[in-house]
């Protein structure tokens, strides 16, 4: 390199370091969505011969690993399967292949389904929000709190959003074993009064089958969805609400043997049959049986932009698929009860489940109106593995494959947002708005973020506010957002009176803002 050529690049360099992060910012002033201009368009796909060739080596590969004699997948994508995958045996026996209409175990997808009945309900208007306490629909529900201090949240103030996120605290299991669980929900608040929580509520993610037992039994026998001559249970909501209104043909919950007969996958784990039982109290956590034909209609249904055919409104809908927490990878997100993750700008979320002889999966990212369902009737995770392969295909073959459209920003009234805040450490943060009212910038203490950052607004609705993804950029820009899921970001959660306060219920640790001025 000559020496003219070094002064140039350094020269280059110099005014990068010095001018570039203006005029990023000076972009920003005039339109943030600049950096951001065009999205892939959602619309049904097919999955073509090389792409199904390629699906099929990775199935294939997994399956052979795995020690499950039978497997069924579904592909679906709009308002349509658009590919399957059945292989094997319905038994070691070798009598019944297994197809789409073969019925698993679905262990923990289950509480995919509590989840829904619960925005469902929201949907309906039966509860105000998925924020309501606990106690105002279970009167009797109590547990020990040994981390509650003056003037700090108590067990009694938890939600059901908190139950569905396994962020209420509790601990893993109920009071008595999955294979002998015959209690009524009132024996067993009798029982759960007298356990500890096991994390402080809203200081992290802690798993519990307990938490969404509450909320299922909390749903089905305390809301009032159905007048009180009726037989108000969990099951009976959810055959109500998803069920019937769906058409799932073989979806159920499984109690004795006769639920096994017929084109049933039996459980097994090293060879060995297991034991086939009825979860009884804990079917609300993973007690559902259900085949890959039912899941795909699910999945079209929960995605569904068409209202008169989806399970809820888009509105309750996008706040079902929110996500609360990210891990500070970036990689992780925890939603009530999805667990995403991250691949590139978009979100594959997903929920799993595993009991012995089981493993299954269900998975979608919902801006493309895709999604795929796994059943194995095996007791290794071989389903989670597979999951995450078969993403990395799909996922690339939709870039190089769908259309881009124009991004669409929703811009909500945001003076009341305005003003000076402090949270909880006495630190001061300054809200102000732009020049064209379409976004807050905001300067955060130095000593939490040196520099500016921005509040994107979104249609998403919350808590019945208004739902902002928060980012941090040295270089001033914005990524795109998929679903209010950006790079590095927070949520702030503004309630219905944004002039007093400002609450990030989720994160961690969980900050309540106040104004100042």
């Amino acid at each position: 390199m000559s020496p003219w050529q070094r002064n140039a690049c350094g020269a280059l360099l110099l005014f990068s370091l010095f001018w570039g992060p203006s005029l990023v910012l000076a972009r920003l002033q005039d339109n943030p969505q600049d950096l951001c201009p065009s999205q892939l368009q959602a619309q049904q796909i097919s999955i073509p011969g090389p792409l199904a060739d390629k699906l099929s080596e990775i199935i294939s590969s997994h399956w052979q690993k795995s020690d499950s004699p039978g497997i069924s997948l579904s592909v679906v994508s709009g308002d349509k399967i658009v590919w399957e995958w059945n292989g094997g045996f319905t038994s070691l026996n070798r009598t019944q292949r297994v197809n789409s209409q073969t019925r698993f175990r679905l262990a923990s997808i289950t509480k995919a389904f509590t989840s829904t009945l619960l925005f469902q309900l929201v949907s309906r208007g039966v509860i105000q929000s998925a924020d309501d306490r606990i106690k105002n629909y279970i009167p009797d529900f109590h547990i020990i709190d040994p981390f509650r201090r003056s003037g700090s949240p108590t067990a009694s103030q938890l939600t059901f959003r908190q139950l569905a996120a396994h962020l209420a605290g509790l601990p893993r299991e109920p009071p008595c074993s999955w294979e002998d669980c015959q209690y009524s929900t009132q024996d067993m608040l009798k029982l759960v009064s007298s356990v500890p929580l096991i994390v402080k509520p809203n200081s992290r993610v802690s798993y519990s089958n307990l938490g969404f037992n509450l909320l299922g039994h909390g749903l089905g026998e305390y809301t009032n969805w159905a007048d009180k001559t009726a037989n108000k249970t969990w099951e009976a909501l959810l055959k109500h609400l998803i069920i019937d209104q769906i058409g799932l043909q073989n979806t159920g919950v499984f109690h004795d043997m006769s639920d096994a007969q017929g084109n049933f996958a039996y459980g097994y784990s090293e060879g060995q049959q297991v034991k086939l039982y009825d979860l009884a109290w804990n079917n609300p956590a993973g007690g559902m049986v259900s085949t890959t034909e039912d899941l795909s209609k699910y999945l079209i249904a929960l995605m569904s932009d068409d209202e008169s055919k989806a399970l809820m409104d888009t509105y309750t809908r996008d706040s079902f698929f929110q996500p609360i927490f990210m891990t500070r990878d970036n990689l992780g997100v925890w939603g009530a009860p999805w667990e995403g993750q991250r691949r590139g700008e978009y979100t594959v979320l997903r929920k799993g489940g595993g009991l012995p002889g089981y493993s299954t999966f269900i998975s979608f990212v919902p801006e493309f109106k895709l999604g795929v369902s796994i059943l194995m009737n095996s007791g290794t995770m071989a389903a989670e593995d597979l999951t995450f392969d078969l993403w990395t295909v799909l996922l690339p073959y939709l870039q190089s494959t769908l259309p881009v459209e124009p991004v669409k920003t929703a811009t909500p009234a945001l003076l009341p947002f305005v003003g000076v805040w402090m949270d909880e450490s006495g630190l001061k943060w300054n809200f102000t708005l732009n020049a064209t009212s379409s976004y807050i910038s905001f300067t955060a203490p130095p000593y939490y973020y040196n520099g500016p950052g921005y509040l994107i607004p979104s249609k998403v609705g919350n808590l019945g506010g208004q739902v902002w993804a928060q980012t941090y950029h040295p270089d001033n820009t914005i990524p795109c957002f998929r679903n209010l899921m950006g790079l590095n970001f927070e949520y702030f959660v503004y309630e219905s009176s944004p002039a007093e306060a400002i609450r990030m219920p989720f994160f961690f640790p969980a900050r309540v803002f106040y104004r100042v001025k």
